[in-house]
């Protein structure tokens, strides 16, 4: 039997199925773009099989503080820049943070100082520069070996963060040579607070989360994720917070603000090496405080 072109039709029939189908597999294998949630979901699962990683970051905080007698509350500047490693499998770290602080005005002295945080064997060590430049030692044992000793923003609390938390997509850029995913993060502030205070060496009172949220006035979180591997290249961090004596509870307080930003950035081909001095492992040990 033939159509009316001439072609039998079961090769026309058969060439159409072949058709469909090369028409189907193309489609098929059209790669789609994922989206903010499941980038961010990758990189969640994947932050807890991490081996070693070190890190950069550099802090910069900016505050109107008020002086008694004086009209205009006082510009101060802290900046802190730090370098850390992390051994996630042996739950070891290492914290190395400059700061320097210094009043914005005309004849003002800075003030600078170098801590060094280590966590190794379940102990906490932590080293202050006194004006000589030596450290002066303390440790302390750790009570729960899965929070964050370090005062800094390691790849498990990233995760921890942006677990259950609504992002958005950015689009894309290169960190160092690498294409990555851009990201929003819009984080619960009482469940941040939260997070920062369980993780805190010190007692933290919960129930002041609330307040505390009051006194922020704006919050920027963005992440840089790898396209590839999806693992977190880099973080950045704004807020800007007022305080006021009701704020704070202290009657006759004047008005104080507060903007902070921090920039990590995240490198897992650098030799990790992780060794307590001798001086912290020898230093009186300190009993904690929560």
């Amino acid at each position: 039997m033939l159509t009316t072109t001439g072609i039998p039709w079961k090769i026309l029939l058969a060439s159409l199925l072949v058709l469909g189908l090369m028409l189907a597999g193309c489609k098929s294998t059209t790669t789609q773009p994922l989206t903010a949630q499941e980038v961010a979901d990758k990189f969640i699962a994947g932050s807890s099989t991490l081996d070693k990683y070190a890190f950069d970051m550099d802090v910069t905080v900016v505050m109107e503080v008020p002086i008694p007698g004086e009209v205009k509350p006082q510009p101060f500047k802290v900046t802190a820049t730090g370098k850390g490693e992390v051994d996630a499998p042996k739950k070891a770290a290492k914290l190395v943070v400059q700061t320097k602080a210094e009043a914005l005005t005309p004849l003002s002295q800075a003030f600078e100082q170098k801590v060094e945080t280590y966590v190794r064997d379940g102990m906490v060590y932590v080293g202050t520069a006194d004006i000589s430049g030596k450290a002066q030692w303390t440790k302390m044992k750790v009570n729960d070996p899965e929070q964050n000793q370090l005062s800094a923003p390691t790849v498990d609390e990233v995760a921890k963060l942006m677990k259950g938390t609504p992002v958005e997509n950015l689009g894309t850029e290169e960190v160092d040579g690498k294409k990555a995913h851009v990201l929003k993060v819009s984080p619960d502030m009482v469940k941040l607070l939260e997070l920062v205070m369980k993780d805190s060496l010190f007692e933290a009172n919960l129930e002041e989360a609330d307040s505390i949220v009051d006194m922020v006035k704006s919050l920027s979180v963005k992440v840089w994720i790898s396209e590839e591997g999806f693992k977190l290249l880099k973080q950045e961090v704004q807020m800007t917070m007022a305080f006021d004596s009701s704020s704070l509870g202290i009657p006759g307080f004047a008005s104080m603000t507060y903007d902070l930003h921090s920039i990590t950035s995240f490198s897992y081909d650098a030799k990790v090496s992780i060794v307590v001095p001798q001086e912290a492992l020898n230093a009186p040990e300190t009993p904690l405080t929560k």
